[in-house]
């Protein structure tokens, strides 16, 4: 069996080597398991006239021209009027055959629907490169509908290949898009020989708000990366250790977090809290732990490779999640994974994981709350062998993979 995976962003990128992680992960998992899996990557990075710009000495906004040299733009300029765009390359990512395409728009437009369009093409530049070099998938998994789903939608029509389609996206569960695009959304739903959503809230969401409250998604969660499936030994610290890992957003919540910590240091003198993280609130946050006086046990270690978040989280007592919302959570199954209970915002996707056995639940941006429930966590002894090997029979690569076979090979069939 043969399946290409489409992510909306780009996938697993030097640059943003967390964008399409959890499509890796699934790709891994299928891979493992004898199945051929390639993806595709598309992203449309240059304008025309941004190009033009920067040839001339004109600075721009564009994050891709900056650090380039002139001769380096008027190359990529000479390429986009010789009608070399999208350029087309490829890569192995873990024995992954990934192809890239990297597009250019000629004029800058803020219409999402012309955004979609101009993704589109760039994607089936890709698309026809790979088909070209390993032939047509049985079955194309795409991720998210915008814009892989639209984009999984045409290919069907065009093409006649059926796909899957997993919806995780935060924009859309937030529901943060324009209305002349609904359309295109649901078509991409409809079409789709499943649809799948990574959590139950989420799915009931999905359901209301596109199909009247029929039971059309359907529920599988995300895969854990195999890094955690290997055998952890757990560390206690000589501390008594809260772990946070995130981006350092807004959506995520850390404020509340922090300002729960700020509480709980007066009562606990041998708390700490880690942060594995990096984004455009960190100086707000560090901050913040200088005014509430806890900058001392509060540490921000930046973005960490799995080895050493597994590391962080084998000696941690608790991990806990604060965002405002999460489709599903992936950072929860890892700290479980782990055999770390967890204190988890009901923001969506954390309420399908956390249980009695294994952490608590708090409402969000509640941080009164928040205190009282790891307190109550860290006053609660539990069996850390227990939640490790629950996570891994749910959330572990091989059971997610046999669902995928056994809903791809239905489809294909």
């Amino acid at each position: 069996m043969h399946i290409l995976i489409i992510p909306s962003e780009e996938y697993v990128p030097k640059h943003a080597p967390a964008a399409g992680i959890f499509q890796h992960d699934q790709a891994l998992a299928l891979k493992n398991e004898g199945i051929k899996v390639g993806a595709i990557s598309a992203s449309n990075r240059y304008s025309f006239f941004t190009l033009l710009k920067s040839s001339i000495g004109i600075k721009t906004s564009n994050k891709w021209l900056k650090g380039l040299s002139r001769i380096q733009t008027l190359k990529i300029l000479f390429q986009a009027v010789s009608g070399k765009f999208p350029l087309i390359s490829r890569r192995r990512k873990e024995g992954i055959e990934v192809i890239d395409a990297i597009g250019i728009f000629w004029f800058k437009s803020s219409s999402r629907k012309a955004q979609i369009n101009k993704w589109v093409f760039t994607a089936e530049r890709a698309f026809q490169f790979y088909v070209k070099e390993n032939g047509f998938p049985d079955v194309i998994h795409a991720h998210n509908a915008l814009n892989a789903g639209i984009f999984a939608n045409y290919i069907k029509e065009t093409y006649g290949i059926s796909y899957v389609l997993t919806e995780h996206s935060t924009e859309l569960a937030e529901w943060k898009i324009p209305e002349n695009i609904f359309n295109e959304i649901k078509g991409s739903y409809v079409e789709a020989s499943a649809i799948i959503s990574v959590s139950l809230p989420f799915k009931k969401q999905l359901d209301n708000q596109f199909f009247q409250g029929e039971d059309s998604f359907l529920f599988i969660p995300n895969v854990l990366n195999g890094a955690f499936e290997r055998d952890i030994v757990f560390n206690k610290s000589d501390k008594m250790r809260l772990t946070h890992i995130a981006n350092l957003i807004d959506i995520k919540d850390q404020t509340t977090l922090i300002k729960a910590f700020g509480i709980l240091s007066l009562k606990i003198t041998d708390l700490e809290l880690i942060i594995i993280g990096d984004g455009v609130d960190k100086e707000k946050l560090i901050q913040l732990t200088n005014e509430l006086g806890i900058s001392d046990k509060v540490f921000f270690k930046g973005f960490l490779n799995r080895k050493s978040i597994i590391d962080v989280l084998s000696t941690s007592d608790l991990f806990v999640l604060s965002s405002k919302y999460e489709t599903f959570g992936v950072v929860v199954i890892e700290a479980l994974a782990c055999g770390v209970p967890c204190v988890a915002s009901i923001c969506g996707g954390p309420e399908s994981i956390i249980n009695s056995s294994n952490g608590k639940l708090f409402e969000v941006g509640d941080y009164i709350q928040l205190a009282e429930k790891i307190e109550e966590a860290l006053a609660t002894t539990y069996d850390r062998d227990k939640i490790r090997t629950d996570c891994l029979k749910l959330y572990g690569s091989k059971a997610f993979a046999n669902k995928m076979i056994n809903l791809y090979s239905e489809i294909k069939n």
